[in-house]
């Protein structure tokens, strides 16, 4: 499974992101490769991604691009970013999940 996170204050934040969404992976007990993009780089990657973890600002526009789209405030609250990406898991249609692997 592949996660793409983007923010929409830069790349900076979308890192912090990523490294978030990473503890939340281990922790959900998810085994998924987190990748951190700039706005103006996540079209070319959207192909890829089974979920994308964006701010708020940048969910509608996305969420016409990409299959499975999750807003997080908070790039930091790690409960937050778990709960968005248990909810993206569950949007996942049965055809497309991959079972989730104890990490």
């Amino acid at each position: 499974m592949k996660i793409i996170t983007v923010h929409g204050s830069g790349l900076g934040t979308s890192i912090l992101l990523q490294l978030t969404a990473q503890t939340a992976l281990q922790r959900l007990h998810v085994d998924a490769t987190v990748e951190a993009l700039a706005r103006v780089s996540v079209h070319g990657f959207l192909p890829d991604a089974d979920l994308l973890l964006v701010s708020p600002e940048l969910a509608g526009g996305l969420a016409r691009a990409a299959s499975i789209v999750r807003p997080v405030h908070d790039p930091l609250d790690l409960a937050e970013v778990a709960r968005q990406i248990s909810i993206g898991l569950g949007q996942r249609s049965p055809s497309t999940r991959s079972p989730l692997v104890p990490v």
